[in-house]
């Protein structure tokens, strides 16, 4: 809610099956303009390259099917960004996001300290990873503020993954 009464714009990852899950939920979030990216599920701990690109297919074509359109981003489960998974995407002209593992190590931090942070990483032009169970509306807003007064406007500023 805070985001949109502040008109801030969000980039979200959905897994495919999120997406297949809650298409109208999902829609709706892209409708308001925020940005949906493809939030990948695959372990690449065992999988040949033939199955990670089989997999990675199966992903990408649950986008096309919600939004008539190819993604453009792919951020890869948990830290499995690995240069099989980088170069599948490659592949697919897909752009990998990698998250800020910064960030998930200061989630237990006071919320000014946590804010500060996650700024800290944005200045630096990072993405930010933001846990459904950290984007509280009291992190959105000092992170607004904060952001406010240093001049940025309306940017992209978290990442968040919706479990």
């Amino acid at each position: 809610r805070y985001a949109k009464e502040k008109g801030l714009v969000l980039t979200i990852g959905f897994t495919a099956e999120q997406m297949q899950a809650k298409p109208e939920e999902i829609k709706k979030l892209s409708a308001m303009g925020h940005e949906v990216i493809l939030q990948g599920q695959i372990d690449t701990g065992h999988a040949t390259p033939e199955e990670i690109r089989t997999a990675l297919n199966r992903e990408i074509q649950a986008y096309t099917q919600l939004f008539s359109k190819a993604p453009q981003y792919y951020l890869p489960y948990r830290f499995q960004a690995t240069t099989l998974i980088k170069k599948a995407c490659k592949e697919q002209t897909l752009k990998v996001v990698l998250f800020s593992q910064d960030s998930r190590a200061v989630v237990y931090k006071k919320a000014d300290a946590f804010v500060q942070t996650l700024f800290s990483q944005i200045s630096k032009g990072d993405f930010i990873y933001l846990d459904h169970a950290v984007l509280s509306q009291d992190v959105l807003e000092r992170l607004h503020r904060e952001m406010e007064g240093s001049g940025y406007k309306n940017q992209n500023m978290t990442q968040a993954l919706i479990d």
